[in-house]
């Protein structure tokens, strides 16, 4: 390509700075200023060009940070700038529907962490996969299943909608979410979610739904986790502890 035309392409991209571009945007961008139609492969070439002259960083396949040769940004600065929004990309085109957040993150969340983590797990009706969101960080995506049925439905009405600007996200609430996490511990995690759990409480056991507790056991889930939260919380917060019993003698096996 003349040398030219690479200009007229990094002139136009200077008004992204600091910005994502998609693939198809950036498509866009050049059909508008050659005024010629292109192949993949040679869009595909044309982004490899421009990453090895400094424009573009590869955050994944089809997403690109905008930027001067000589800028310096390091990975940790993307990721706090950007996580979020790739998220919201990412699930919107690869995971139609309705999805929530679940598990630690769901925790993390209610605890105003808003940290990216390494791997963030999602609930949809129909999605069991892992994929690459950018750079090394993952997203999860799993179904919820009792004898062979999709309960799907039953537990997103038991999320909420959460805004992180400007982004929103479906996320459990702090019942489900906790009872998520006593899910089957990770051991490297376990001491950190049990404190996080024990930090949740103490500002929201007044308002704690035991209801949601209810719904949750009365559709075959999570009675080891009903357990667990009982031997973690049970002796300090003795009303919630009673009601556990309670529900652990009704619904339990």
């Amino acid at each position: 390509m003349p040398q030219s035309r690479l200009e007229l392409i990094v002139q136009k991209l200077r008004r992204y700075k600091g910005k994502l571009l998609v693939m198809k945007k950036f498509k866009d961008l050049v059909v508008h200023i050659l005024w010629d139609s292109y192949s993949d492969q040679k869009l595909y070439k044309l982004a490899y060009q421009l990453k090895h002259k400094g424009y573009l960083i590869s955050l994944k396949k089809d997403i690109f940070l905008v930027k001067e040769p000589d800028a310096t940004i390091h990975e940790q600065q993307i990721i706090d700038q950007h996580y979020r929004s790739i998220l919201k990309k990412h699930i919107n085109q690869y995971l139609p529907g309705k999805r929530y957040i679940w598990w630690l993150k769901a925790l993390e969340l209610h605890c105003m962490n808003f940290s990216a983590p390494d791997e963030i797990l999602l609930v949809s009706e129909s999605k069991q996969s892992t994929e690459i969101l950018m750079f090394e960080k993952k997203l999860l995506c799993k179904r919820y299943t009792s004898r062979k049925q999709n309960l799907f439905r039953s537990f997103y009405w038991l999320a909420q909608k959460y805004k992180i600007w400007p982004n929103a996200f479906h996320i459990a609430t702090i019942e489900l979410a906790i009872l998520e996490t006593l899910y089957s511990p990770n051991i490297v995690s376990q001491w950190y979610a049990q404190t996080l759990i024990k930090k949740l409480l103490k500002s929201y056991y007044k308002s704690f739904d035991l209801s949601v507790i209810e719904k949750v056991l009365s559709l075959g889930k999570h009675h080891s986790s009903t357990q667990r939260l009982y031997d973690l919380i049970g002796r300090q917060h003795k009303d919630i502890g009673n009601w556990l019993i309670t529900l652990m003698k009704k619904y339990s096996y």
